[in-house]
């Protein structure tokens, strides 16, 4: 008896090589992350997938965008029913890449979901606020966590600290303190406001995930107590 089903990952795994055909998108190239194992300065560019081959299988999908390490070859005449000037790769099959896929969406909706955090939370508290002759000083404790699981992006991070700071009394920001953790940039940023002494994270997430202010770009404040901005008479 002879065995007619079709083994797709063994099929794939015997091949090693798989031709996708596409239109390439001009303007659109990116230096590929080394974790993808690519030769070291090598072309790249998008590509508008339109379909592939797997042997003797022709297989058309809905167009979406992916980067390929290879200028591609012009088709000089069709194959799979794809027609000229439709380029073709051959590439290996469990080669590491960056793939996007279009949807429907409103531009609202999309300035909304880049405007937002993703997958990076945080905060901070000011206590024991005082001056200090010409400065103003207290307490920070700050913290943030990064949980991002997108295509081939993994990044799990997290910082707790607690700090003392001394600042002048000049409404500027100023870094304070600034650390890396794993592929993020983390730095405490600083400013004395009227009788206030406010802070703010600067959070740099890379691959465009987050670049901004926790909690806020204008910072939290807590004010100098009362008793320690008012100035001695010395009347008895």
């Amino acid at each position: 008896m002879v065995d007619n089903k079709f083994n797709l990952a063994k099929h794939l795994d015997e091949q090693n090589l798989i031709t996708v055909y596409g239109l390439p998108i001009d303007g659109m190239s990116s230096d590929a992350p080394q974790s993808f194992g690519w030769p070291a300065g090598g072309p790249s560019q998008f590509v508008m997938i339109h379909g592939s081959k797997l042997g003797d299988l022709c297989i058309k999908c809905r167009p979406f965008l992916v980067l390929l390490p290879t200028a591609g070859e012009t088709l000089q005449k069709p194959e799979c029913t794809f027609e000229p000037p439709m380029r073709k790769w051959s590439v290996r099959h469990d080669l590491s890449t960056i793939a996007m896929s279009p949807q429907v969406t409103t531009i609202g909706e999309s300035l909304a979901a880049v405007s937002r955090p993703r997958g990076v939370s945080g905060g901070l508290q000011i206590s024991n606020v005082t001056l200090q002759g010409t400065q103003v000083c207290g307490d920070i404790h700050y913290w943030g966590k990064i949980d991002f699981d997108e295509l081939f992006i993994h990044i799990h991070e997290h910082f707790d600290q607690t700090r003392h700071v001394c600042i002048n009394l000049i409404n500027t920001w100023i870094t304070i303190y600034s650390f890396n953790i794993g592929v993020a940039s983390v730095a405490l940023e600083a400013t004395y406001r009227p009788h206030q002494l406010c802070a703010r994270i600067h959070l740099s997430v890379p691959y465009g995930i987050w670049n901004g202010y926790l909690p806020s770009e204008s910072g939290e404040c807590a004010s100098v107590p009362f008793a320690a901005t008012a100035t001695d008479c010395g009347c008895k």
